[in-house]
């Protein structure tokens, strides 16, 4: 058997695999998500800074300028993320899976199949109210998921884990029998 390191003309592009998109409704469920999470830190501010205790006059002026910075940063954030999160897609390819995410700032990052060493469904309380779940890869080497493929149903959350289930026996027996 001999060596070869052949120069490769055209690469292949990320951008050209087929993307399908992850459910409309987690993008409404997140926007619900920082809503609330506003909505709480506001009352609580409000709370505190209208109490007659609370004796610092200065924090009292300034605080409707505080509460109206802050709505148009959640504003911002809320409407950047409800964005981004309409853009996330994912590809199934034979070796591999592919997320794209962002929308200003974008990114794709994909998971060859070989080096997942776990696969997690994921769903919390709230996502299982809404009728979603996250996809977790997790690489070797690694201890936090190297993939997150949020806002899936359950169904397809579970075939997808299933599809890299069998990726990985079909790869063990393959490697088993070569070993022989």
């Amino acid at each position: 058997m001999s060596f070869s390191n052949k120069a490769i003309e055209a690469l292949p592009q990320a951008q050209s695999i087929p993307l399908t998109p992850i459910s409309p409704l987690h993008a409404w469920f997140c926007l619900v998500m920082h809503t609330l999470v506003f909505a709480v830190l506001a009352a609580v501010s409000a709370f505190f800074l209208w109490q007659p205790w609370f004796d610092l006059v200065f924090l009292r002026d300034v605080a409707p300028y505080t509460l109206g910075a802050t709505l148009v940063l959640f504003v911002l954030f809320a409407g950047y993320r409800f964005v981004a999160n309409r853009k996330l897609a994912y590809g199934v390819r034979e070796h591999d899976i592919t997320l794209r995410a962002g929308w200003y700032w974008r990114s794709i990052t994909t998971q060859p199949l070989l080096r997942v060493q776990h696969i997690e469904v994921e769903r919390g309380p709230l996502e299982r109210r809404a009728g979603l779940a996250t996809l977790a890869l997790f690489s070797a080497g690694g201890e936090l998921h190297t993939l997150s493929i949020p806002g899936l149903t359950l169904a397809r959350a579970e075939a997808l884990r299933q599809f890299v289930l069998a990726y990985k026996a079909e790869q063990h027996v393959d490697q088993g029998a070569s070993d022989v």
